[in-house]
């Protein structure tokens, strides 16, 4: 069937994948029934339509579908001009728009950028300009040196300013405005850094439409027995659970490792619904030296297993490599090894998965090694077959105390709204933690302390005290995270991205070994000295001395220098 032939060739992991390239999934047959529009086409199609001296530049890394998102722009914009098989030029002009589009400047010498960029700055029209992140950099940043830029910043801060523009959020709405650079030449310009949309929601969506198309009907008709076929089925069977996992896990990657390309997501999801194989190839070639009773699971294959193998073929590729970090399928708890070891929890399951569920447990009971409750962990972290305990058996596994509530604010931000006075209480004890490492009902302490904690330090030294009122919660729709702030100046904020909130939420459940990544104790630190700074009517002429009592509440004594009778200065203590 040409559908497994297709979802084959956007990953890497054998010599099919030639759809990898945004130009080639355009051209496939089976592009328009699963590709999903990118919703900022609608915005740079606004731009183009509503001016007629613009340049727009998109950039981005590689994979992150920038050619893809022109390429779309353009067939809008031709209206029907461009055919399915059309092949896209490195350039390509539209008349009715006067709209130049360049394919990929990272491709072209540096000669070449200058000659290409020299053409748009200097001639009129409308301009869609592709390019990597790092050849633009230089290139661009050349080419407004040799413009009238109604910039006011001198020419040796061009790349800063450009860098700044490049690490602007997109809009929710697509607004590009605040993306707008001064005009050069008198045309409109725009830097567009596609590694700011939200890649997740995308691959998301175009993974729902893989799984819904019409074509697997005919596969399951004529392969009924094909491992391809059910897992297939255990998807469709489950897939709103199914789609929260991956959703969960890619944004439990995209927080704590690194961020990853809509291409490599792709590349991750194509491979773990047919392991790179055929369906004539499945019977005879897929498990390997794994077990032939061993079925191939989306619970495994999204892991890089086979079963309970290590699935080799796949296990370099970015995603898995990333994802390899994640200790999938491990022991979490007491509660998810009764869970797992229970038939009745499984009943309501639909079959395949059913069957293949109440296999491993009865083969786990008569084992040895347990390795049946791995696959048994995986199964109930993808396919959410139970109720009752589940929310927390996913948040076990991948070891984030918030990635549910972090999840739910991103795809419903007014559901924060609940969770305020909650965090907001949690931000105040973990913030006194970790600057004094005490209690405190109603101040935010900042003492002079060690910062690797390697000593407790009993007595410390008082810089000031912020009232916890004078501190807010709110939410970024922005950058998708809530954010801590200084209720007299917004400007003074802590942004808690999740490994900040699970670090927070650790903290002040008591898990005291709770290490943190210095990058977030650096922000921590950061938004400490901004405080510090804030306080203008700090008493220089007294010293605050605390100490920590043995239940963590502080006791305060101060210490000042006042004149006698005698108009002798003596040293008091109070408190």
């Amino acid at each position: 069937m040409q559908l497994i032939n297709y979802i084959n060739s956007l990953h890497n992991i054998n010599a099919s994948g030639t759809n990898t390239l945004a130009e080639s999934q355009i051209n496939s047959a089976y592009f328009k029934d699963i590709y999903h529009p990118f919703p900022i086409v609608a915005s740079l199609q606004t731009l183009i339509g509503a001016n007629n001296n613009t340049i727009i530049i998109l950039t981005g890394h590689a994979g992150d579908g920038k050619s893809t998102i022109a390429f779309e722009l353009l067939r809008e914009l031709g209206e029907g001009r461009y055919s399915q098989n059309y092949q896209f030029k490195k350039y390509e002009y539209l008349e009715t728009h006067d709209l130049h589009v360049l394919k990929d400047m990272s491709e072209l010498s540096l000669e070449d950028r200058k000659q290409w960029l020299d053409k748009a700055f200097g001639s009129t029209g409308n301009w869609v300009i592709v390019s990597n992140t790092g050849p633009l950099l230089t290139s661009i940043a050349d080419a407004l040196k040799d413009t009238n830029w109604s910039a006011d910043f001198q020419e040796h801060e061009i790349e800063s300013k450009i860098l700044g523009y490049l690490d602007t959020d997109i809009a929710q709405d697509y607004d590009l405005s605040n993306l707008k650079l001064p005009s050069a030449n008198g045309k409109d310009l725009y830097i567009v850094n596609i590694a700011k949309l939200d890649n997740i929601d995308i691959a998301i969506k175009i993974f729902k439409k893989i799984i819904g198309h019409s074509e697997w009907d005919k596969i399951i008709k004529s392969y009924p027995n094909d491992p391809i076929t059910l897992n297939y089925l255990t998807i469709k069977h489950n897939y709103e659970q199914v789609e929260e996992s991956i959703r969960l896990t890619y944004l439990y990657l995209l927080n704590y490792e690194k961020r990853m390309t809509l291409r490599q997501m792709l590349a991750h999801l194509s491979a773990s619904i047919t392991a790179g194989k055929n369906l004539s190839e499945v019977d005879n070639s897929l498990l390997g030296k794994a077990q032939p009773d061993r079925p191939l699971l989306f619970s495994d294959t999204f892991f890089g297993y086979i079963g309970d193998e290590i699935w080799h073929e796949a296990k370099d590729t970015k995603v898995m490599s990333l994802i390899s970090k994640i200790h999938a399928g491990g022991y979490t708890s007491l509660e998810i090894e009764n869970l797992i070891a229970d038939k009745e929890n499984f009943a309501c399951v639909s079959e395949p998965l059913k069957g293949i569920i109440y296999s491993y447990i009865d083969k786990d009971n008569l084992s040895e090694f347990h390795k049946e409750k791995t696959l048994l962990r995986r199964i109930l972290f993808i396919y959410g077959i139970n109720t009752q305990g589940f929310e927390s058996a996913k948040s076990l596994f991948l070891g984030s105390s918030s990635i549910h509530k972090f999840n739910k604010w991103q795809l419903d931000p007014s559901s924060f709204n609940a969770e305020k006075k909650h965090l907001k209480r949690a931000c105040d004890k973990a913030l006194n933690l970790f600057y004094s490492g005490s209690e405190d009902p109603k101040y935010i302490n900042i003492t002079l302390k060690r910062s690797d904690s390697s000593i407790f330090q009993i007595a410390q030294l008082m810089i000031c005290s912020i009232p916890k009122s004078a501190l807010r919660v709110d939410y970024d729709n922005q950058k998708k995270l809530p954010f801590l702030y200084l209720k007299s100046n917004k400007n003074i904020r802590l942004d808690l991205s999740l490994p900040l909130l699970d670090y927070i939420e650790n903290i002040v459940s008591g898990d005291i070994s709770e290490s943190l990544n210095p990058i977030y104790k650096t922000q921590l630190e950061r938004f400490k000295l901004s405080l510090i700074e804030s306080e203008q009517d700090v008493d220089n002429e007294e010293i605050t001395l605390v100490r920590i009592q043995a239940n963590g509440d502080l006791k305060k004594s101060e210490i000042y220098f006042e004149k006698n009778d005698s108009d002798k200065m003596i040293l008091k203590v109070e408190g």
